[in-house]
């Protein structure tokens, strides 16, 4: 999509209970209510006015009512990553930060960054990555609970064992509720089975791509690794070379994959071969895990991307 030849650029600043709307041409700014009236209304106006690119930032889930019904409008909508619209706008001078302030700042981004619509989500991978992330939650609280236990006084021992099989029940049914999923939707289901045939990648791993990697097997290897945290990044200047390192990215799917290639490097030759040969040229363990982690998700990738279940010839083929 060429910025240059974009004529309606519309921000959209998305708070709790109202979204600050600026259309470039003509440049107006209009306040209506976060609510599913004041969206629909929104919408029909957009749809009116011939909107080439909505833009507007990730907020943690107020802006799902908004970004649902563009997609259903079938209105191209840019969902953008917060740390780099605020990049954006500091490099541009723009320092004062205010709702309308802002929603101007998102056509300017809009506008100057080759930004590519945003797809609309599978509805059920989404519910996979919200049990997910409920998941995540309890059993954080279940570790925290279980090392208060172990200096709590005697008098509240009980109470917080009590928490601890409530919690353990509760992850319990949403890692049921993730396989039955899964099991129940045929798409799902046969991402799943592609996945899970490469050795050291289990249901959690096969859930947390499903929820939280859409795009997988349908981007390049370079894209998927970058998009996992996982593509190493220069940081040279001058005379200066200095270690590359990996960043960004989406934590949950990194974390995933690490525990997935651990497996992998014990049980799976080509991962192992490269773990092995990456130690014998001296590169720290770290570094060796990292690499056998960015060659799983391309493996992974070129899978989804052909539809070939895994095989160690295929794996070989692709560079640790």
């Amino acid at each position: 999509m060429q910025r240059s030849s974009l004529k309606v650029v519309v921000g959209a600043d998305v708070s709790e209970a109202t979204l600050d709307v600026a259309v470039s041409v003509p440049c107006k700014i209009k306040r209506v209510a976060n609510t599913a009236a004041g969206v629909a209304k929104l919408v029909a106006v957009l749809k009116d006015i011939g909107a080439e690119l909505i833009v507007l930032e990730a907020t943690g889930g107020y802006e799902r009512v908004l970004v649902d019904a563009l997609h259903q409008a079938g209105l191209p909508v840019h969902v953008a990553n917060p740390r780099r619209v605020r990049a954006f706008a500091i490099a541009a001078g723009i320092l004062s930060k205010t709702d309308k302030i802002d929603a101007k700042t998102l056509i300017l981004y809009g506008e100057a960054i080759d930004v590519e619509p945003t797809p609309a989500p599978d509805p059920s991978a989404r519910e996979i990555a919200e049990l997910q992330k409920r998941h995540r939650q309890l059993v954080e609280n279940n570790v925290s609970e279980k090392n208060r236990l172990k200096t709590a006084p005697h008098h509240l021992q009980d109470g917080i064992k009590r928490h601890i099989a409530w919690l353990d029940q509760e992850i319990a049914q949403i890692e049921q509720r993730i396989k039955l999923m899964i099991k129940g939707d045929t798409k799902l289901s046969a991402k799943a089975k592609l996945v899970m045939s490469v050795p050291g990648v289990g249901v959690a791993t096969s859930a947390a791509l499903i929820g939280h990697f859409p795009e997988l097997g349908q981007i390049s290897n370079k894209q998927a690794a970058a998009l996992a945290g996982l593509a190493p990044y220069a940081d040279d200047s001058g005379k200066k070379t200095g270690k590359r390192s990996i960043r960004y990215g989406r934590s949950h799917v990194r974390c995933a994959l690490y525990m997935a290639t651990l497996c992998a490097i014990r049980i799976a030759g080509p991962f192992r071969f490269s773990y092995q040969r990456l130690l014998g040229l001296g590169k720290p363990k770290k570094v060796a895990i990292v690499a056998c982690m960015r060659k799983l998700i391309t493996t992974l990738n070129s899978l989804m991307r052909t539809g070939q279940t895994w095989s160690p010839t295929a794996a070989e083929a692709l560079p640790a």
